[in-house]
């Protein structure tokens, strides 16, 4: 009986230790989510009222998405 009770302790200390290590992998992958995105700025991609343009994306419907340094986001409609 006093294995089983071991045994289970065992289970329970590396359960903790795993979760543990999730969560402090979380944290890491969280604070380099929240951070500006850092690289040179390239002039040729600034677009009017947008300067230091860092990411772009399309939406299904066509819509073109472009942001600045994470801070703005402006929308382009291909039908205008």
């Amino acid at each position: 009986m006093g294995h089983d009770n071991t045994v289970r302790w065992g289970a329970l200390r590396a359960a903790v230790a795993a979760l543990a290590a999730l969560a402090a992998l979380l944290l890491v992958f969280a604070a380099t989510a929240n951070a500006a995105p850092f690289h040179a700025r390239n002039h040729s991609l600034d677009l009017e009222g947008l300067k230091h343009a860092c990411g772009t994306a399309v939406d299904s419907k066509g819509d073109f998405y472009a942001s600045n340094e994470g801070k703005e986001v402006k929308v382009y409609n291909p039908s205008h």
